[in-house]
């Protein structure tokens, strides 16, 4: 079961989140100052934001289709494992002693 899809969701999350504190930082700046180079950098995080949801979107679709896939394999082994447990049941009752007088 391998969960590399969903690692490189929650990395991309994790830039995700830091462009949006970057996002809310040139925001200040730009109300604090508005002008071209301040509005120009909240523009540009912006369309950075949009590419990192797009990736976001596809990466979360993968992330989820690997852990339906992990899923289904986890529940053919259950079922395998109990079919072989039904077809080989272990044995009831004491374990035979070992006859010493012989």
């Amino acid at each position: 079961m391998s969960n590399e899809k969903m690692e490189h969701y929650k990395a991309l999350y994790s830039k995700y989140i830091e462009h949006a504190v970057d996002l809310h930082n040139y925001h200040q700046v730009f109300i604090n100052n508005v002008g071209e180079e301040s509005g120009q950098s909240v523009r540009s995080n912006l369309r950075n934001m949009i590419r990192l949801e797009k990736e976001l979107q596809k990466a979360s679709m993968a992330a989820y289709l690997e852990h339906r896939q992990n899923t289904k394999d986890r529940l053919q082994r259950l079922r395998e494992e109990r079919a072989y447990r039904k077809a080989n049941p272990l044995k009831r009752g004491r374990k035979p002693t070992k006859d010493k007088s012989k």
